[in-house]
């Protein structure tokens, strides 16, 4: 039996389903594939994706987790996740909307905001869907 997917990083030939499952969120695209690790399926096509950013104090933040829908409910968020757990040691991230049950369910705990960078929590200071996404501070650590 083969797996159903595996991991590697990103390459400009998955910019396109970058795209299209970021813009299918309502998130910008990036301009780099610096730090993003892909799930590909066995024909080598995209089917979800982490992006982990440095922050300028050496930590790692997920920015983000986005799983094709139909992948859904398979293990790739979860192990893109738990990839770069062990690769960093520690995640932190700024679980908006929708997303804080999974990052739950993942062993992220809340935390102050304190604990993220600017650069990362910038996008919620002056949000106007701020009440409707509720932003919530979260990390995990090994």
């Amino acid at each position: 039996m083969t797996a159903l997917f595996t991991l590697r990083p990103a390459a400009e030939p998955d910019r396109q389903a970058l795209e299209l499952m970021l813009g299918m969120e309502g998130m910008d695209t990036f301009d780099s594939l610096e730090g993003v690790t892909v799930a590909v399926n066995e024909t080598d096509e995209v089917v979800g994706f982490i992006r982990i950013a440095i922050g300028e104090n050496g930590k790692a933040y997920v920015n983000p987790v986005v799983v094709f829908p139909t992948w859904r409910g398979y293990g790739v968020g979860s192990s893109l996740t738990d990839a770069a757990l062990a690769q960093y040691g520690e995640l932190r991230l700024v679980s908006r909307g929708a997303s804080k049950p999974f990052y739950d369910k993942m062993g992220f705990q809340c935390c102050d905001w304190s604990l993220i960078v600017h650069g990362v929590s910038e996008d919620c200071d002056n949000c106007s869907w701020r009440e409707e996404c509720r932003p919530q501070p979260m990390r995990r650590m090994l």
